[in-house]
């Protein structure tokens, strides 16, 4: 798969009274420029009768662009490479486990010459108990060159009355989410929006609980 796009964007930013703060339509438009390249190559293979079920892919991104605006001009560039194998494993009836390794490095080179590497794992086992129940449990372990290592888990039950067409279902878990290069080094006067290189990893905790009925 490969993608190539290039675009042009006119907007109207806001601009800001010094004295009164008030906020009102800028006089010049900003002019953003774009050129995207996407990539991605993969490889599959299915060994033990089709009980291991495999795929290795190879991914390849960049990004190049400009925002001119009435406060001035801001290019930016940066590039993703990323490599993921994940394998699906038939260990009997009802039961799939899939495990799965990835290594990415996200890079800028404008504004600065930044970026870091990746690297996760992470094992999922999906479980159906008579048609009935069904329960997923899940962890994924992410290694982050420049914000350290983080585990992160869920769990995610259901239960189907199969004669009403009625499910209850529920999930818990962890997220962990870096922030990108561009949240870090990339700023956007024009929109007031201003790059912390200060800025440190998004955690969470987050449940629910539904119930699905088929009419």
């Amino acid at each position: 798969m490969t993608r190539y796009i290039s675009s042009r964007e006119h907007n109207t930013g806001d601009d800001t009274d010094p004295v009164t703060f008030a906020s009102f339509p800028a006089a010049t438009q900003t002019h953003e420029n774009n050129l995207e390249y996407q990539t991605r190559a993969t490889a599959h293979l299915v060994l033990w009768d089709g009980a291991f079920d495999q795929t290795l892919g190879l991914a390849y991104s960049s990004n190049v662009g400009a925002n001119l605006g009435p406060s001035g001009s801001y290019p930016n560039s940066g590039e993703r490479i990323k490599i993921d194998w994940q394998g699906n494993i038939a260990l009997g009836d009802g039961e799939r486990l899939v495990l799965g390794a990835e290594h990415a490095r996200d890079a800028m080179q404008v504004p600065v010459s930044a970026g870091y590497d990746t690297d996760a794992g992470y094992a999922e086992l999906q479980s159906n108990f008579g048609g009935s129940f069904f329960n997923t449990l899940a962890l994924r372990y992410d290694s982050n060159s420049r914000f350290g290592d983080k585990l992160t888990w869920r769990i995610a039950p259901a239960y189907l009355i199969a004669a009403t067409g009625t499910k209850f279902k529920a999930s818990i878990g962890t997220g962990f989410k870096a922030p990108s290069l561009e949240d870090l080094y990339q700023s956007f006067p024009a929109f007031f929006f201003f790059a912390n290189p200060n800025l440190k990893p998004e955690t969470s905790t987050g449940y629910d609980i539904g119930i699905e009925q088929a009419l």
